[in-house]
Order: C-alpha cells, then structure tokens, then sequence
C-alpha cells in the first residue's frame, strides 16, 4: 500500500497466528519519533513501553486489553481500500485490454481488516 510516504523499512507482514497479543498494538511508519513521543501519543491509555521492530515499526504494549483496544478505536480509523476495477471486455483478438477499467457500479466500501491508520504527526516541519 502506498502511504504518500517515504519510510526507512517495509511494513512487515501479519502473522496469522492464535497468539495474538491483546495487550499490544503495533505502530508502523513511526521513524522520525521517538519513545517518548510514542508513550506520550498513547498517555491517556497507559502504555506501558515500546519494544522497537526496527527504525520504521514497533509494538505499543499496553498495562491490559482494554487500554489497548480504546487506543486503537479512540485514536485510529479504519483504511478505506481502493475499489477493485472492473475485468477488462476482451478485444477482437480475445485478449483482455492491457488496463482494468474501475467497476461502473460502486460498491460497498471495503476497509483493510487488519490495519488501521492515526492522524498525521508533524516534527520537525515534516509529517
């Protein structure tokens, strides 16, 4: 996904794994903060620390599950997903044009189901 930014590392996959930590929330795109502005962006729901992925990524661990949820339902919204394009009509030959036209109809909104995004932080002059 294209975030309208230039950051130090990928974003890491997901792990599709039963031991999620509810206690936790991962951050990405956080490379020009620090720790201490991240606890301070979490302060009202009691972080606890941050354990650092790598210069663009970390996890926000949380005192319990309820801090952790409130601060990514009260400080983050869902990432709309672009709408999926149309298959392209065949041509004479019947091959499919080279580009997939958007879908005439639009559809329900999709949100990723697994990320979601906070506001802007500008430091520094930079967001």
């Amino acid at each position: 996904e294209d975030l309208g930014a230039k950051f130090i590392c990928k974003r890491r996959p997901i792990e599709e794994s039963p031991d999620f930590l509810n206690d936790t929330l991962h951050v990405y795109g956080v490379d020009r903060l620090s720790t201490a502005e991240i606890m301070a962006y979490f302060g009202e729901y009691s972080p606890k620390y941050v354990l650092w992925l790598d210069d663009s990524s970390g996890n926000v661990v949380f005192h319990d599950t309820s801090n952790a949820r409130r601060a990514l339902f009260n400080l983050c919204v869902q990432i709309r997903l672009p709408p999926p394009k149309a298959a392209a009509p065949p041509t004479e030959g019947g091959e499919p044009e080279a580009e997939a036209q958007p879908a005439a109809a639009e559809a329900a909104p999709v949100y990723d189901p697994h990320w979601r995004r906070g506001p802007d932080y500008t430091k520094s002059g930079l967001t």
